[in-house]
């Protein structure tokens, strides 16, 4: 490797940490403002019931892909078969999880005690799909060390789900 493409490779490297960074501390800051702004809205209830949802939706999350992700990233060379491979298999664990999410949903109010909580998580369930959809964009993204373009479509969307869709409906009453 020339010293060149070195320099230029630590230099995207760079950049990239940074706005891995700079996207990191944007999501926080909105994610505390936002669910400071949810949990005034709705009650302490109603918002432990989303906090409880949230904990299982994230703690799946992490392990939703199964390394999938992380192997369009590491690969020296990927195909577009690879690629809509990986998609296909993203999009049915996404389905898989959705499934295995919303029917266990009443294990999970049983677990916490929380009858309400079923319709929660079955709800909530559909963000496994949602984000598989993303997915493979999201790795080809970080592939490339196009953090600014991830960082910067993650909070945004964030932004205006919760600006456009979750603020003014708690707003409204429309509750969990």
């Amino acid at each position: 490797m020339s010293d060149g493409i070195r320099h230029e490779l630590a230099e995207r490297t760079l950049a990239a940490l940074q706005w891995n960074y700079a996207g990191a501390l944007a999501r926080a800051v909105c994610q505390i403002t936002i669910m400071i702004v949810l949990a005034r809205l709705l009650g302490p209830e109603p918002f432990g019931l989303v906090a409880i949802a949230w904990l299982l939706i994230g703690v799946g999350t992490l392990i939703s892909d199964f390394g999938f992700g992380a192997a369009l990233v590491q690969r020296a060379a990927i195909s577009p078969d690879e690629v809509r491979y990986v998609f296909t298999v993203q999009m049915l664990l996404g389905v898989g999880y959705t499934v295995l999410v919303a029917g266990s949903a009443d294990l999970l109010a049983y677990f916490f005690e929380q009858p309400e909580l079923v319709p929660v998580v079955r709800a909530l369930s559909f963000v496994f799909l949602v984000q598989a959809f993303g997915q493979t964009a999201v790795n080809l993204l970080r592939r490339d060390l196009d953090f600014k373009g991830l960082q910067l479509s993650q909070v945004l969307s964030y932004v205006l789900a919760f600006v456009l869709l979750g603020i003014p409906l708690a707003y409204l009453g429309l509750g969990v």
